[in-house]
């Protein structure tokens, strides 16, 4: 059962989130607003690091704590996501890692290039996926030397590349 955030629930969370700050020894300046069935508090302080923590770990029991004070007080209460200048904020962008396997896929096509370049023979890449595939034309898409032929008539989706100096 979800509720609807309104300024009571927005207050008590306010409240007692300065009430746990300040049993903690800080001050902090707290912004908060109600979104449907959140509650975000937006808090700035002297001190980030000293509520934020070691890699959030602070916040992420702080945040746990009022929550669950506020479900005790009342057995139905909106959720509360704290955010101390931007933290919270950058955890929910999901940001772009390479995968190990993308990793060294790109480095397997470029010393293909290499290879090609330096012997000009072909270089055959076989058991590939579409989305490999895909990296390969756009790692050799600027080289003005090489080219890359695709066979994709293997089963099960995987293909074979071909890097070849252009003619």
């Amino acid at each position: 059962m979800t509720t609807v955030a309104n300024d009571e629930y927005l207050q008590q969370a306010e409240s007692n989130f300065k009430q746990l700050v300040s049993l903690l020894g800080l001050s902090a300046e707290l912004q908060s607003k109600n979104e449907r069935n959140t509650i975000y508090l937006h808090v700035k302080t002297n001190e980030p690091g000293r509520i934020i923590g070691r890699k959030g770990q602070t916040l992420n029991a702080l945040q746990h704590l009022l929550n669950s004070i506020l479900l005790n007080q009342k057995k139905v209460f909106p959720k509360v996501l704290i955010d101390v200048e931007g933290n919270n904020e950058e955890k929910k962008k999901p940001v772009p890692r390479p995968s190990k396997k993308t990793d060294t896929l790109q480095s397997q096509i470029l010393d293909a290039a290499k290879e090609v370049k330096r012997w000009g023979e072909d270089v055959t890449l076989v058991k590939l996926t579409r989305h490999d595939l895909k990296q390969v034309a756009s790692v050799i898409k600027d080289d003005r030397e090489l080219e890359v032929f695709v066979d994709e008539s293997s089963n099960k989706g995987q293909g074979k590349v071909k890097i070849r100096l252009k003619k």
